[in-house]
């Protein structure tokens, strides 16, 4: 869906920071080291293993080079664009001009190219199939099967499910009877609930806006909408011209007794963290507090117990990772890095939650957006479980996911232990289509069994989930959204998407 990612974006981030404003010539440098001169500052090193060597030199590295005014010629060979053609250039990335001596980066294209494998080794899950849901229940079809986004509000007792074909949001109840739909959508990422007051139940709705990358457009907003009696009763746009936004919270950020947002603008080439201070009814002051571009999933949590609240965050751009925003009061916050990745991975999720009940937050990642320039693939994607050792966090789980998208923790079996349901929107879908949704049974000591159950496979191309108890039965049950994108050009299997549910809901047994 969203918002993706395109690998040469991330490292080229790295060509701004210029090694022609240090005094050392470059000249004498080999390739790994200039590599490392112009990368490694501005986010994890993109080691030449990440990637086939076919992907690096057809798709990549071409990709990086026209930031920087580069061409390949016939020859293979990297050249300065003529001055009179720069006004060809990709008007997306024309503001930026990066300045990298030719020389240098032609050693950094023969590094790169000398040191990737042909091919990456990747390995296959091993999945069983558990049918471990009793019933799986779909909503009559109401558009094509484009889905953005699935919510369950336990307190209101309302399913919403954004459907982007459409531009509607549809309001389901507990029983997926359909009760109303919010008409005018543009492309709802996220259903967030702000509480129960006398005019009904109010919801934050965020609306991307633009759903494909688009350079530096700022078309999202973020209104609060009001249920009561299962009908819509009121909608105020609360904050607008927003890059490319996915998530919205709600909190009194500085203490002063009225509610303010946050915001994840995920963006493109402009992105931000953004927080709006509540200054009245409905008013608001916009407050940056990280220009990193690829703000994508965010917590709020009181993490040095001061009593102010401080936020998690994940960036899949830039300087991709999770982040820690401790909260020095007055709307100040102090930005520490947590776990930083190499921009191939694609961070597509994260949480936060004791996974071994030792009184201590984990964090539970997923890797696999693969909608860039290197759609490969990838041996480390899927979902990684990163413990809480009291200073800092060590991997101590993986499980290779093609596409990993999302990855949810919930008690599927009452047994006390923390299971985990996840998806993949870019699976192996020819040769391993159960990748698509599987759910993890926790063993202990981070040993998990992989299932998946069987209704689901093909069905639909799962974009988004949530987790929730529908029926109230005490158990955990799964939502899942169907968007029927094509995938490796596969038109076949997209129309069979396209014919599928726009989301269906697996309810956990007894």
């Amino acid at each position: 869906m969203k918002k993706r990612y395109i690998i040469g974006i991330f490292a080229i981030a790295c060509l701004i920071t210029l090694y022609s404003s240090c005094n050392r010539s470059t000249t004498d440098l080999s390739g790994k080291q200039l590599s490392k001169i112009y990368c490694i500052s501005c986010h994890t090193y993109p080691e030449p293993a990440l990637l086939p060597k076919y992907i690096w030199d057809k798709k990549v590295l071409p990709v990086m080079g026209a930031f920087a005014d580069l061409y390949k010629d016939k020859n293979g060979v990297y050249k300065k664009i003529p001055k009179e053609y720069l006004n060809l250039r990709d008007p997306v990335i024309d503001p930026v001009h990066a300045n990298i001596p030719t020389e240098s980066w032609n050693k950094i294209v023969e590094f790169y190219l000398d040191q990737a494998p042909v091919k990456l080794v990747n390995p296959v899950t091993a999945i069983d199939t558990n049918d471990n849901f009793a019933v799986l229940e779909a909503p009559k079809k109401s558009a094509k099967s484009f889905t953005t986004c699935v919510y369950f509000d336990t307190s209101s007792k309302l399913l919403f499910q954004s459907n982007y074909a459409g531009k509607v949001l549809n309001i389901f109840d507990e029983k997926l009877k359909f009760k109303t739909s919010l008409p005018f959508c543009e492309g709802v990422v996220n259903v967030s609930p702000i509480g129960n007051q006398k005019d009904g139940d109010h919801f934050l709705i965020t609306h991307i806006g633009s759903l494909q990358p688009n350079g530096g457009t700022a078309n999202g907003f973020v209104e609060d909408v009001i249920i009561k009696k299962s009908k819509i009763v009121g909608r105020v746009k609360l904050c607008d011209s927003l890059y490319r936004p996915i998530q919205t919270l709600l909190c009194d950020v500085d203490k002063d007794g009225r509610k303010d947002i946050i915001v994840c603008e995920f963006g493109f080439m402009k992105g931000q963290l953004s927080f709006f201070k509540n200054i009245g009814i409905n008013q608001y002051k916009k407050i940056t507090l990280s220009n990193i571009v690829g703000a994508e999933k965010m917590y709020i949590d009181d993490i040095n117990n001061d009593g102010m609240p401080d936020l998690w965050v994940l960036f899949a751009h830039d300087i991709e990772g999770i982040y820690q925003f401790i909260n020095k009061g007055n709307g100040k916050f102090v930005q520490k890095p947590v776990i930083n990745f190499p921009p191939s991975y694609g961070s597509s999720s994260f949480d936060i939650i004791d996974m071994d009940n030792d009184g201590k937050k984990d964090i539970i990642y997923t890797s696999g957006d693969n909608a860039d320039f290197s759609p490969v693939l990838k041996p480390y994607h899927g979902i990684y479980i990163y413990k809480n050792m009291g200073r800092d966090f060590k991997q101590k789980f993986f499980l290779h996911l093609n596409g990993c998208y999302k990855a949810m923790p919930a008690d599927f079996n009452g047994d006390g232990r923390m299971d985990l349901a996840a998806i993949s929107f870019s699976a192996d879908f020819e040769n391993n289509p159960k990748e698509g949704f599987v759910w993890l049974l926790n063993h202990g000591n981070n040993d998990f069994k992989t299932f998946t159950d069987s209704r689901t496979i093909g069905l639909g191309r799962w974009i988004c989930m949530d987790v929730a108890d529908i029926n109230r039965d005490g158990r955990p049950d799964v939502i899942l959204g169907n968007m029927a994108a094509i995938a490796n050009n596969n038109r076949k299997l997209m129309q069979k998407w396209l014919k599928g549910p726009e989301l269906i809901v697996l309810k956990t047994k007894p």
